[in-house]
């Protein structure tokens, strides 16, 4: 790790950090450098697996999940 970077980075005092999910050496090196506020983005269509996780709602009407079961499937065991 370059600590001279690193140093670089922390006197800048961002008081803010965007991360990508996937790449998630973001939220080190926020650590590293005392962000303590950030967020995280998405490069895709946010899916329900995710949304759940998050607190959010998803609109499977509008967009439709490949990880969701199809409605047959849900009619099936509700009968």
């Amino acid at each position: 790790m370059d600590n001279d970077f690193i140093e670089q980075l922390r006197a800048e005092k961002f008081e803010f950090g965007i991360c990508e999910l996937f790449m998630r050496c973001g939220y080190a090196l926020f650590q590293k450098i005392n962000i303590e506020n950030h967020v995280t983005t998405l490069a895709f269509n946010l899916q329900e697996v995710l949304t759940d996780t998050v607190g959010v709602s998803s609109n499977p009407s509008f967009l439709p999940s490949k990880f969701r079961t199809t409605c047959k499937d849900e009619v099936k065991q509700k009968l």
